[in-house]
């Protein structure tokens, strides 16, 4: 890995970890007003994955794909990672506060099913640990991949 000089490389981990708390924040709100309770409803591949967790997924690999794409080449990969992780953050600490406060009585979508998605079904210490690591290594193989660092161009056939 090539070293960075250290006046490049802490407002690049700062913007990764603020990209990754803003997109975290988003994730929270979708969670605080309902909508991933709603898309929860819906399974992408029945008894495994629901279109709210594969929501969570995509807030993740798209904060870690954001964090990447303005990075050096160094820090490529880091900055991917930083970003998932920070991404995880808010909504883990929404998590704990379900399952602590009861807050059901000021937000009527912080249920005990949306606890027991947020946790995927782990518990509140294994879920909050998902949470974290899962959406920093999500984004393992996205900032890394070729095409992440150039944009994506259409075709149009003939005719």
């Amino acid at each position: 890995m090539t070293s960075a000089a250290p006046s490049t490389l802490l407002p690049a981990l700062h913007r990764s970890a603020a990209i990754g708390l803003a997109c975290g924040a988003g994730a929270v709100h979708l969670a605080v007003v309902g909508v991933l309770l709603m898309l929860h409803q819906r399974a992408i591949i029945v008894g495994s994955l629901s279109l709210g967790q594969a929501a969570l997924v995509l807030i993740a690999a798209g904060a870690g794909l954001m964090a990447a794409r303005s990075a050096s080449v160094g820090q490529v990969l880091f900055s991917g990672m930083l970003a998932g992780a920070a991404c995880g953050l808010p909504i883990a600490t929404l998590t704990v506060l379900i399952g602590v406060v009861p807050l059901r009585s000021i937000f009527i979508a912080l249920s005990p099913a949306l606890l027991d998605m947020l946790s995927f079904g782990q518990g509140l210490a294994a879920g909050v640990a998902i949470l974290i690591s899962g959406a920093r290594l999500r984004v393992f193989s996205a900032p890394g991949c070729a095409s992440a660092r150039q944009p994506f161009a259409a075709q149009s056939s003939p005719g």
